[in-house]
């Protein structure tokens, strides 16, 4: 549990010191899935403290006064954050391969990730919000998000600067 106060910790003063929110994958009915994977598997998915760690960022955003946003993850490890399609697959539980765009070997957390962004993304365009810069960052990478595709397509409603 002192590991998840600590990682928490970092992740809140991350946050705040760069005056961002905090946008956390939601996995509603994890705790409750079956994987099809075997009892063991069962147990270990069941067991990963993702809500305790879920419940500890928020408290401590809250403290601080940092926006918390989960976004559902549902499909987000099965379609390709490149290209859009659910043509893909998992060769390893690490790895990920797009049978559409070519995209192949690529880390499965960070393609999910990705998406989850995505997502977001959508979701802020839709509500008002405006992109006015690139995206960057030291895990992204040109073809992470369309941001041409977001700002064009017809959930941007309204533009604030």
């Amino acid at each position: 549990e002192d590991i998840l106060h600590k990682v928490s910790r970092k992740i809140v003063d991350r946050a705040g010191r760069e005056n961002s929110l905090i946008v956390i994958g939601d996995l509603k009915g994890i705790g409750n899935k079956d994987t099809g994977k075997g009892k063991q598997m069962n147990r270990i998915a069941n067991s990963f403290p993702y809500w305790k760690l879920t419940k500890m960022i928020e408290y401590k955003a809250k403290e601080k006064g940092i926006r918390v946003v989960k976004i559902n993850e549902r499909g987000t490890s099965k379609a390709c954050h490149k290209c859009g399609s659910e043509n893909t697959s998992r060769p390893t539980q690490g790895r990920f391969d797009c049978k559409t765009c070519s995209l192949e070997n690529y880390n499965a957390d960070l393609n999910g990730a990705k998406n989850i962004l995505q997502r977001f993304l959508a979701y802020m365009v839709g509500n008002g919000a405006f992109v006015n810069k690139p995206i960057t960052g030291a895990f992204m990478n040109k073809n992470s998000v369309d941001t041409e595709q977001v700002l064009g397509s017809s959930l941007l409603t309204s533009e604030t600067s």
